[in-house]
């Protein structure tokens, strides 16, 4: 059954497609620590910055879910990734640590 799937290209370009944004997601969720922590030193910014990661998806996640459920669900995967992508661009501006 496997791999039958597999022989489809559009399912494999799929299991790539989400295989490489899964990868990157998890990246940054262990990566922004790090970083934080070395830019501060601060064990309690460190756990400050991974209880802010959670937090958007625990405040809004339910109405968003429910809102997105009359979506068509490769739009709403568009918009989700753009969002994704220009947080993690904006990122790319902070080079000093006094401009936080």
């Amino acid at each position: 059954m496997a791999t039958s799937a597999l022989r489809n290209s559009a399912f494999r370009l799929l299991l790539t497609a989400s295989t490489v944004s899964g990868l990157g997601s998890w990246l940054l969720a262990v990566a922004l620590p790090f970083y934080v922590f070395h830019l501060t030193g601060s064990p309690a910014a460190t756990g400050l910055t991974l209880a802010l990661e959670a937090l958007p998806a625990m405040l809004i996640g339910p109405w968003v879910g429910a809102l997105l459920d009359g979506w068509p669900l490769t739009r709403a995967m568009w918009l989700a990734d753009l969002a994704a992508g220009t947080a993690v661009a904006l990122l790319l501006l902070v080079d000093h640590p006094d401009r936080l």
